[in-house]
């Protein structure tokens, strides 16, 4: 075998093999969603408080805020008066627009990374409540301002 059809097959060989890796099987984070998403619904909270750091391309990087949700619908968001951190004001808009998620729209975004597979999915889990205690999203490591991390903790959670 000449020296070029060893380089050909060898350079076949490696890219055949970067392609399956690439290519990661998702049931894992999938069930995974599903488990802890069932857990957080029995719970049967529609009402709850919790704070929320959001580290991205975005006017509110890393600014903890809290965010109220009443019957599934985010009463209000502000500034979680973290020590250490300058005050600031919400933006209705950014309220309206759902740059604040609520839990449910939590599982959303990690069910839409999972569809898009994207190249980096971190999510931890609550082990009582089933709700993502921190998530991150980089849909695409070679492009910027896609990436995201979220970290919640509870303030009040009620039925």
């Amino acid at each position: 075998m000449s020296v070029q059809k060893i380089l050909v097959t060898l350079l076949v060989g490696c890219t055949l093999a970067a392609l399956g890796c690439a290519k990661r099987d998702l049931t894992e984070e999938r069930n995974e969603l599903n488990l802890n998403r069932t857990k957080w619904q029995q719970q049967n909270i529609s009402s709850y408080s919790i704070f929320a750091i959001q580290s991205c391309y975005c006017k509110q990087n890393d600014l903890e805020v809290l965010i109220s949700v009443e019957n599934n619908v985010i009463n209000f968001v502000k500034d979680s008066g973290r020590a250490g951190q300058a005050r600031f004001s919400v933006d209705p808009a950014d309220v309206a627009n759902h740059v604040y998620p609520t839990i449910d729209e939590l599982f959303t975004k990690i069910e839409k990374a999972i569809g898009e597979r994207a190249e980096t999915l971190e999510v931890t889990y609550d082990e009582t409540y089933g709700y993502p205690s921190k998530l991150v999203i980089d849909y695409s490591k070679n492009s910027m301002d896609d990436e995201i991390t979220i970290k919640i903790r509870p303030q009040i959670l009620s039925q």
